[in-house]
């Protein structure tokens, strides 16, 4: 250091020193303006520069990063700016309890407290793989808003293990004399009794329930809509909404029901005209049988239904190829319903899915005598249906199977293909996770009004032992951790191998399925009662 006349310092530097740049406002001292982030799985620069408010160009020159790929445990310089002034890694090691003594949350989710920009929200630390959909059903979200705040995440991917999810997030500003944690709670969430959840959410502030300071910003998980909060509560919550959850592109290409990855052709321009108005709210999903034997023979029937004026069809058709053809927007109403027998499944709250298929003609029989009904049950056994609906039908009395059968003109819808079977199984899944209906919402229509026997339950019942085989194969996959030599057994590698196609195909916009891997899954959806039933005998053999 030397002094110039003026008695101005002058410090000497030297090629490749490093200097410390304090920006306005900081304290100068190096804790206050600089914190380490230690990458974690699955973390990316994206989600990081998400996380403290920083973007991605500015993370990448202060870290002399060339590309976006990073390590785990590399250590990444964070600038701690006046809109970021907490380290959420700090934090998270901060509300872990001190001792094993300390009394530990009860509540089951894993929460951070983070900056973005100048606002603080709540993140989702994912602990096991686990869809969006599922994840905001299971914290009582609200499905779309948390897909605004991630428009990073594909809504059709199973969340990783230590992925970060933003939360929808509100504050209340703590104005009231008097004011409680409990009462504030209870102003927001009148029926929860979660006050685990209460005392997480406030140590991850700093705060104890008793101990809340007056004008404290206090943040909370927005669990409703906005006009769901009090009217005195909105002035300023809307606009913060705003700044939290922007619009963004929507994932089916802006008409929706169409969904990357399976194969749906857009045909919504040609049959606009069957649309009536919007479907307002959307609960269910209605299976439904053409009666027609191929795709180009049902389009001639709506077309002639066109020219009549009619609104009848439904928002789906998939051929026997598994071809899915979008017909109207999903979110659009037509008329594809009677719903005589229970109004909660109508033309105003359900997606209707038709697969094409003609009915099958019974030999009628005579009357209903023993003679004439054991030929009725020999033609039975030997159509394709779907086992349950075959053994509900032969475990009816003659008189009782007579009367159904006569009552139905004897006819009966017989099994899908397997190219349909695997087209329902993934456009129910996106449709179960686009617009969060329950599983228990999805009907064969001859369940609520007077249709043919099998029109919608050949489908309905493959679903259901779908879902039962996956969950078998979870079932498997646990049997193995605990006995790892069963991998080696060559029928357990056979229908692991199944596993990892079935997952490759739900996620197949990212990884594209061979030749060979079409044709393996083919074989599966085609004979998928009898790999069902294999992998039945294979778990019980292994327990």
């Amino acid at each position: 250091v030397s002094q110039d006349t003026n008695g101005q310092d002058h410090i000497e530097l030297t090629p490749g020193q490093k200097l410390r740049v304090y920006q306005e406002g900081t304290a100068l001292t190096p804790a206050a303006e600089m914190h380490t982030h230690t990458v974690q799985k699955g973390e990316t620069l994206y989600g990081i520069g998400k996380l403290y408010g920083i973007e991605v160009e500015e993370l990448k020159k202060l870290n002399g990063l060339s590309s976006d790929s990073l390590s785990i445990g590399q250590e990444l310089k964070i600038p701690k700016t006046s809109g970021n002034l907490t380290d959420p890694q700090a934090e998270a090691q901060k509300s872990k309890p001190e001792s094993p003594t300390e009394k530990k949350s009860e509540y089951p989710h894993k929460l951070r407290l983070v900056a973005s920009g100048t606002q603080s929200l709540f993140v989702y630390v994912v602990q096991n793989e686990i869809l969006l959909y599922q994840l905001s059903k299971e914290m009582g979200l609200d499905y779309e808003a948390c897909k605004r705040l991630n428009p990073e995440l594909n809504a059709q991917v199973a969340l990783k293990p230590n992925q970060l999810v933003y939360l929808p997030t509100f504050t209340h500003q703590v104005l009231l004399k008097g004011e409680t944690a409990y009462s504030i709670f209870q102003k927001y969430y009148p029926n929860s009794q979660r006050n685990d959840e209460m005392e997480y959410l406030l140590r991850l502030q700093g705060l104890e329930a008793n101990q809340i300071p007056e004008k404290f910003p206090l943040l909370l998980i927005q669990r409703h809509s906005i006009q769901d909060v009090p009217t005195a509560e909105r002035e300023g919550q809307e606009e913060d909404e705003k700044e939290q959850i922007k619009p963004q592109p929507s994932e089916s290409n802006s008409k929706k029901g169409l969904y990357p990855g399976i194969n749906i052709e857009d045909k919504t321009a040609s049959y606009k005209k069957f649309i009536v108005g919007d479907l307002k709210e959307i609960k269910n999903i209605i299976l439904h049988r053409t009666d027609s034997s191929t795709a180009s023979s049902t389009f001639s029937t709506y077309n002639d239904r066109l020219k009549k004026g009619s609104h009848i069809g439904a928002q789906y058709l998939i051929g026997q190829d598994g071809i899915i053809y979008l017909i109207t927007p999903a979110d659009k109403k037509l008329y594809h319903v009677v719903g005589e027998k229970n109004r909660s499944f109508n033309n105003n709250n359900s997606i209707g899915i038709e697969n094409v298929g003609l009915h099958h003609s019974l030999s009628k029989a005579k009357d209903n005598s023993y003679e004439e009904m054991v030929k009725v049950r020999k033609e039975i056994k030997n159509l394709s249906l779907s086992p349950n609906l075959k053994s509900r039908l032969l475990n009816l009395s003659d008189k009782l199977l007579y009367n159904v059968l006569s009552s139905n003109g004897w006819n009966i819808y017989l099994d899908i293909s397997g190219e349909q079977k695997r087209a329902n199984w993934l456009l129910v899944k996106h449709l179960h996770a686009d617009f969060s209906i329950d599983e228990d919402n999805v009907v064969a229509h001859e369940s609520i009004d007077s249709k043919t026997i099998g029109e919608g339950e050949n489908i309905k019942e493959f679903l259901n032992t779908m879902k039962d085989y996956e969950n078998m194969l979870k079932s498997l996959k646990n049997v193995i951790l605990n006995v790892p030599s069963h991998k080696t057994r060559q029928d357990v590698q056979s229908i692991l191998e199944i596993s990892k196609l079935i997952d490759k195909d739900k996620s197949k916009q990212h990884s594209k399925l061979s030749d060979s891997e079409e044709k393996r899954l083919a074989n599966f959806f085609n004979n998928f009662y009898s790999h069902k039933k294999n992998l039945e005998n294979l778990l019980k053999s292994l327990k």
